[in-house]
């Protein structure tokens, strides 16, 4: 459960983790994020440095740190849907599942 939970949190992160398109610099971001996670350390806010980040780039940026954190941990947990009141009325549904 814990790796959904950081991986949860590292889409928001990566977000702001900021590099230049077209660089291939995805996994060099993924080591930054496995590493300041491993040392516990703050990211800083890098995309006042390099605002050319994007969405798609944060996806990349995400999926080479998952696929880089699965070479040494398994996968475990759940993912909670439907967490929302608009989204759980849409389904006519009165709580969250999971």
């Amino acid at each position: 459960m814990r790796i959904i939970l950081i991986l949860s949190a590292l889409c928001i992160i990566v977000l702001f983790y900021a590099a230049s398109p077209g660089r291939g610099v995805e996994p060099g971001a993924a080591d930054t994020l496995l590493k300041a996670e491993t040392d516990g350390k703050l990211i800083p806010l890098v995309s006042l440095d390099h605002p050319a980040v994007d969405v798609p780039m944060a996806y990349r940026i995400q999926k080479a740190y998952a696929e880089q954190k699965l070479k040494n941990e398994t996968l475990s947990g759940f993912k909670a849907g439907l967490t929302s009141p608009a989204g759980q009325r849409r389904f006519g549904l009165s709580a969250p599942v999971a």
